[in-house]
């Protein structure tokens, strides 16, 4: 079982020194959200929380903070958990993602998804209902780049001729895909992975039984595949050996403040960290 430390609302001032203190305790990777400008008074409502989206919380570019995090450590791996494709174009997503995965020495995957801000793709004057049929053209675009250097696209919502793309990396970081609906199901089995978030133990059995479905339906359940989970229960070595059987592949930990409490000083951040590998990661690791 592989352990991702999430950032979410961690200073980007911290990322470099909580970074090579996870690869120096055993963390698989860090993880890091994606939002790029937040409404003072949105009408969406976040789908899977009762929540309120803090203005004054962080969130750096995240490819950004994974090039400057990679620069740090040598094994550490990074994902966004998501980045919301479709609030972009797919030749910017393709070269930033490119980019960091050579500076990485391919440590890099595209954690991505739909999105559910639909005032924040009015900001950035991004259509909000075409959202999923325009990610998946965009990754077939982003894929074709990173594999060939080169992409022509005939499709709904992106037509171009010929166009090439360097650096290109050596090789295609994988796409993990989050959510829910059907639509992103199809989407995670076709590509190589899925993330789910706060999830009860039983609504989590519920969503990995579609998951097998779809990926079933795809033809592609043998392939190597990326299952990430953040669940919402307690956390104990049994619970997390159950879902590794399970066929989930990775845990992704509370939040950065959540395991280490009010601890500002490097010495109490790794005691905070080093207990959570010592109670849940070393039992677990091959």
């Amino acid at each position: 079982m592989n352990f991702w430390l999430s950032l979410i609302h961690v200073d980007v001032r911290e990322f470099v020194e909580v970074a090579s203190l996870a690869e120096e305790l055993g963390f698989t990777g860090v993880v890091l959200p994606d939002h790029v400008c937040l409404p003072e008074q949105p009408e969406a409502r976040y789908p899977y929380a009762e929540v309120t989206l803090g203005l004054d919380a962080p969130y750096p570019d995240p490819v950004v903070g994974i090039a400057a995090m990679a620069a740090v450590t040598s094994t550490l791996r990074f994902t966004s958990y998501v980045y919301v494709v479709p609030m972009r174009d797919p030749f910017s997503v393709a070269k930033s993602f490119a980019t960091a995965a050579i500076l990485s020495g391919n440590r890099v995957a595209l954690g991505a998804g739909v999105g559910w801000l639909f005032d924040e793709f009015a900001l950035l004057d991004r259509d909000f209902a075409s959202r999923g049929a325009r990610m998946d053209e965009m990754l077939d675009i982003i894929t074709a780049l990173w594999r060939d250097g080169v992409a022509e696209y005939h499709g709904k919502y992106f037509e171009f001729g010929r166009a090439h793309m360097q650096p290109q990396p050596e090789q295609q970081p994988p796409v993990w895909i989050g959510g829910y609906s059907d639509a992103a199901f199809r989407r995670a089995a076709r590509h190589d992975g899925w993330l789910g978030l706060n999830d009860e133990p039983e609504a989590l059995e519920h969503h990995l039984n579609r998951l097998d479905a779809a990926r079933d339906a795809e033809g592609r359940r043998s392939a190597a595949f990326e299952v990430m989970v953040s669940p919402a229960a307690p956390p104990s070595v049994n619970f997390f050996r159950s879902l590794q059987e399970r066929g989930v592949t990775s845990i992704l930990t509370p939040p950065l403040a959540v395991l280490t409490g009010d601890a500002r000083s490097p010495v109490e951040r790794r005691d905070g960290l080093a207990r959570y590998i010592d109670d849940f990661v070393r039992p677990l690791a091959p």
